[in-house]
């Protein structure tokens, strides 16, 4: 026994048969009358022209601006002073924010003093602060250079007086062993103090260098730190976002600002490694923003990046927008459609004139239609599609007369009527 809810279901496939059947027997009257034998064929037509032409790409891109900073701390501390900025111009240098800094401050002036107390213990002891075993040394020298003077003016004395002879040859010699004892023992002297000068002197003296050069490296340091404390805007532009307000505790790292130069904007858009490889600089883009999706900016291309997404095989491309402070908001969206490969002259035809062998390919067929009102086959090579065009490159010429409606399965040699 049928079920009720399987007696639905043939009721319906009959009824939906039915409805088949009638569909075809209407579609079959309304067909258009076959020409009689030997009557021309209605076609549409168009002439090929010859004019410029180029690819295009169509897609969506952020906006964001050429120069774009996010300004963070590098200190701990809390914010002393850091009025409300979002959306307000600065210049470059301008200081947007400072820090509490009582303990910097204390840090810098310890670090001076040191450096300070560094310089005047080096001067010192280049300005002659010697040790008491050094002076003693000295006197020694001078004692001994008084010594050979007196001995040289005795020898002198007694030569004089032996060439008179009023002294024997042994008070002579006497006299100028006199002169060589004290010829050597300043030569000592001098030995010892120029040897005491260069070990002692030179390891005091780098020692106070050293102490010195850290003395400043510290003071350097602490100019640094304090330096962080002053917030300063990079480059003239227009605070874009505020993270943080005055009174707020702030630890290295923490975002503050962001600040965007919107005199120069550009849309970043991702296009495939085959088109990235035929678009450069220069090239001419359509940018409609999302927020003004009335108006479309004409903007060129900045910059083709030479790497690639492994996953997606996608280049970025820069297309950079005339500057103006008024018009697209960073952080947006915008739809590009670009131009590439332009040829400055070109046959193209109507889309709709070209039977392609496949449709990612670029070999097809064109029906031209004679002078004596025939169609003739023509076989094509295609090349750029733009704007319901297509680029023909050898096959037809510019001014050919080419069957844009009615071409389909249309035999060679056809006889053809143009519609008016």
């Amino acid at each position: 026994m049928r079920t009720p809810s399987r007696r639905w279901r043939i009721a319906i496939i009959v009824a939906l048969a039915s409805l088949v059947v009638v569909m075809a027997i209407v579609r079959w009257r309304a067909r258009p009358a076959p020409p009689a034998p030997g009557a021309p064929v209605e076609v549409s037509v168009a002439r090929a022209q010859s004019g410029p032409i180029a690819a295009e790409m169509r897609g969506v891109g952020a906006i964001t601006a050429v120069r774009e900073a996010t300004l963070s701390a590098k200190i701990a501390g809390q914010i002393a002073r850091m009025p409300l900025l979002k959306n307000r111009s600065v210049r470059a240098g301008e200081v947007l924010a400072t820090l509490e800094s009582s303990d910097l401050l204390a840090q810098r002036r310890e670090a001076a003093a040191a450096m300070a107390e560094a310089e005047a213990a080096l001067q010192a002891m280049a300005g002659g602060s010697i040790p008491a075993s050094m002076a003693q040394d000295e006197r020694v020298v001078a004692d001994g250079r008084a010594r050979l003077d007196n001995a040289r003016r005795i020898y002198e004395r007694r030569l004089q007086l032996y060439a008179d002879g009023g002294i024997s040859q042994k008070d002579l010699d006497a006299s100028r062993l006199d002169v060589t004892t004290a010829e050597n023992e300043l030569r000592l002297a001098e030995r010892t103090l120029q040897l005491r000068r260069s070990t002692l002197n030179a390891t005091d003296e780098q020692g106070a260098s050293a102490r010195l050069a850290m003395a400043r490296q510290r003071l350097a340091y602490a100019d640094a730190q304090l330096g962080y404390a002053t917030i300063r805007a990079p480059f003239a532009g227009i605070i874009i976002d505020q993270y943080q307000f005055q009174g707020d505790f702030i630890t290295p790292g923490t975002n503050l600002l962001k600040i965007a130069d919107l005199s120069r904007l550009i849309v970043k858009v991702a296009v495939s490694d085959v088109v990235a490889n035929s678009i450069a600089q220069g090239d001419i883009a359509r940018v409609t923003p999302s927020d003004e999706p009335a108006s479309a900016i004409r903007a060129s291309v900045r910059l083709v990046s030479r790497g690639e997404d492994p996953l997606s095989r996608t280049a970025e491309v820069w297309i950079e927008l005339p500057g103006s402070n008024g018009g697209p908001r960073p952080g947006g969206s915008a739809e590009v459609v670009l131009e590439y490969g332009r040829k400055a002259s070109a046959v193209t035809v109507p889309e709709s004139a070209v039977v392609l062998d496949a449709t990612t390919g670029n070999t097809g067929a064109v029906m031209v239609v004679t002078a004596s009102g025939v169609a003739s086959e023509r076989k094509v090579t295609a090349g750029i599609r733009a704007a319901g065009r297509i680029e023909i490159i050898s096959g037809i010429d510019a001014g050919d007369l080419v069957i844009t409606e009615g071409n389909y399965g249309l035999p060679d040699g056809t006889k053809v009527s143009v519609r008016r």
